[in-house]
Order: C-alpha cells, then sequence, then structure tokens
C-alpha cells in the first residue's frame, strides 16, 4: 500500500501512525509554522483550529445557498451544539452492545 517507506506502528509519531501519512501536506506546514515550544502543541492548535472553523464554512456555505441570515446562523449553532447525530440519539451509542447480546444472533456471529 505505501510502497516508499516501512509503514508500520511508530512510537515516536502521533497515535503510532506515520504523519505523513495520514494528513494533507499543508497540514504539515501550519504545524511547523505554529510559533509554539513542542510540536504536540501545535498539532492540537492545527487539529482544534480546523475544527473550530467548519461551523464558520458552515455559515458561509449557507449564506451562498439561502437568502437571509437566520437559517446560515441557525445551521452553524446547531452543528457546534451537535456534531453527529450520535449525540441526539442516545440509544445509538448502545446499539452495537445490545445487538451483540442478542441471543440468536450472538452465536450467528461467532467465527
Amino acid at each position: 500500500m505505501f510502497r516508499d517507506g516501512s509503514w508500520g506502528w511508530n512510537p515516536l509519531e502521533y497515535g503510532g501512525a506515520p504523519l505523513h501519512y495520514l494528513y494533507p501536506p499543508i497540514f504539515h506546514v501550519l504545524v511547523g509554522a505554529m510559533p509554539v515550544r513542542s510540536i504536540g502543541l501545535a498539532f492540537h492548535l492545527v487539529t482544534g483550529i480546523g475544527y473550530a472553523l467548519v461551523p464558520v464554512a458552515l455559515y458561509v456555505l449557507a449564506r451562498q445557498l439561502f437568502e437571509g441570515r437566520l437559517l446560515p446562523v441557525f445551521v452553524a449553532i446547531v452543528y457546534s451544539v451537535f456534531p453527529a447525530p450520535v449525540y441526539v440519539f442516545a440509544t445509538w451509542g448502545n446499539l452495537a452492545i445490545r445487538i451483540s447480546t442478542r441471543p440468536g444472533l450472538r452465536d450467528a456471529c461467532r467465527l
């Protein structure tokens, strides 16, 4: 899959995976350009800023698609409060546990 070098677990990389295989190239530039004392802090800052800009991007997109400002503000706030449907539907969190503990299905899924 990755032929230009060995790709595997590396305890010196973030999360054990080589950074240059998992992120786009501009991410490396932004992490390197951050004026902080550690690369770990720079990584977390760039990642956090990226997540924080998603509601702003949704607002801009909704402003382009719809007239008015109420709907774009609503979309950005809803995404900020509920970034994934899993938070809205609390029963989804235990769905895998409930499915795997059903008597007939547990035996059918066993390898």
